[in-house]
């Protein structure tokens, strides 16, 4: 019963992460363009950890961070999808994400998300 409760937790922390990416990214035009976080909701859409890992690696602070709370949401209880991002290195490309020069939030949010992904 506290394992729910807690996974609970998790989703909701993601989801909430998620949104706030959206709106990060909304007021960020100058560092990304539209089609970088509208490919990320589209990959979202279709479940597409591919085309999410690459997205991984964008020089984009709102995109890279969005696109890690995406592959949480996805991932986080989905054991087909958590082998799906093994084997396209997904964790190591979150984790690598840490070292990179993200606001003090960016790094909470991709923190929440590696949590989710072992957790589970």
């Amino acid at each position: 019963e506290p394992e729910v409760a807690e996974t609970s937790f998790v989703e909701d922390t993601l989801r909430s992460g998620q949104a706030r990416a959206t709106a990060v990214a909304s007021g960020r035009a100058r560092l990304s363009t539209d089609s970088d976080v509208s490919r990320v909701d589209d990959a979202v859409s279709s479940k597409d950890l591919t085309a999410l890992a690459a997205l991984l690696e964008s020089p984009h602070e709102d995109v890279a961070v969005k696109a890690a709370l995406a592959v949480g949401t996805l991932c986080a209880r989905d054991e087909a999808m958590q082998l799906e991002l093994a084997a396209l290195n997904g964790l190591s490309r979150i984790a690598a994400l840490l070292g990179a020069p993200f606001s003090e939030r960016g790094v909470l949010d991709l923190t929440l998300v590696l949590k989710a992904l072992c957790a589970n």
